[in-house]
């Protein structure tokens, strides 16, 4: 099967614009700007002055990496083989075998499921169902994708205790069918050839 490639939602742009700044608000400006409104200490205005200069850096550095950080993320699926890679600065790049997928759920947290999206995590036995092993974020439509997962699970087992294998019913029967014994094919051929003309002299002799 040919390797197929996906990528997050494109809302997940939104997702973290959304989650990163205002993780950043709430963690700063609720006690700075306070501060920095009420104290007379030049120093401490300084500080804070400069913590919300920090502030807004971050903001833009923020605004200007979600993207990037996105296109960096591909994932992808083939009937052996899980693929996942991203990373703006340092690129990570991970598989892992469909034969060691243990199990597959789904994670959506509140904010996710407000823009339709959800987390793929994929288990095998190392890690029990503590750490997952391999991980699909924030993508679209991931109970369909999990159960694409496991149907090639199964498949993969399935073919590895030799039940893969499509069933063809047969063309037809032959005409003369041989019994398969290894090197005594022939002798047991000969031998049944020899019983088949036995029994039509027999019916000769009977009929006569």
């Amino acid at each position: 099967m040919q390797k197929k490639e996906f990528r997050p939602n494109p809302a997940m742009k939104t997702f973290l614009y959304t989650t990163s700044l205002l993780i950043l608000a709430v963690s700063v400006l609720p006690w700075s700007i306070p501060i920095a409104v009420t104290t007379h200490d030049p120093l401490a205005r300084i500080i804070m002055f400069w913590v919300h200069v920090i502030t807004v850096l971050v903001a833009i550095w923020l605004i200007i990496w979600v993207p990037r950080y996105y296109e960096s993320i591909t994932y992808g699926i083939d009937d052996k083989w899980l693929y996942a890679e991203g990373g703006v600065f340092w690129k990570r790049r991970s598989r892992l075998p469909i034969s060691r997928v243990q199990m597959v759920d789904v994670n959506q947290g509140p904010w996710q499921r407000m823009y339709g999206l959800g987390s793929l995590r994929i288990f095998t036995a190392a890690t029990g169902q503590s750490t997952a092993e391999l991980s699909f974020q924030n993508i679209e439509n991931a109970e369909q994708v999990r159960d694409y997962v496991l149907k090639l699970v199964q498949q993969f087992r399935a073919g590895d205790n030799g039940l893969g294998d499509s069933i063809r019913e047969p063309e037809g029967i032959p005409s003369r069918a041989k019994i398969h014994v290894g090197s005594d094919e022939v002798q047991v051929t000969r031998l049944l050839d020899s019983l088949l003309n036995e029994v039509r002299e027999i019916r000769k002799k009977l009929g006569g």
